[in-house]
């Protein structure tokens, strides 16, 4: 999902980090720059509901924000991926914030 919005070939990340990662690498492109993508993906699609910080799957221009807990872990998932470690951070600790959701990525509540 987040490599199609970062221009680049849809991967299963899920099966394969480790390819994805090589493919998207050989493939020409930089890491710092799909860091910076992700990170203007983080800015356009980055919402904050109350306290909670989260992805929405759209730009929200008609409606009121809000959050998808599915496209913040594969956030999550794709800063790792990246080894992008501040946006990992960022993403694991807005997903504690829903329950059953910290525990995909490992953290403690």
């Amino acid at each position: 999902m987040f490599l199609l919005l970062l221009g680049v070939e849809h991967t299963n990340l899920c099966l394969t980090p480790g390819k994805a990662k090589c493919m998207l690498l050989r493939d020409g492109l930089p890491q710092a720059n799909l860091q910076h993508w992700l990170e203007n993906l983080a800015k356009v699609h980055g919402v904050q509901v109350g306290p909670h910080w989260g992805i929405d799957w759209q730009t929200p221009l008609l409606r009121a924000d809000a959050i998808s807990p599915e496209l913040t872990a594969q956030f999550w998932q794709t800063a790792r991926l990246l080894e992008h470690k501040q946006a990992e951070s960022f993403a694991s600790n807005a997903l504690r914030a829903f329950p059953g959701w910290g525990e995909a990525t490992g953290a403690e509540p």
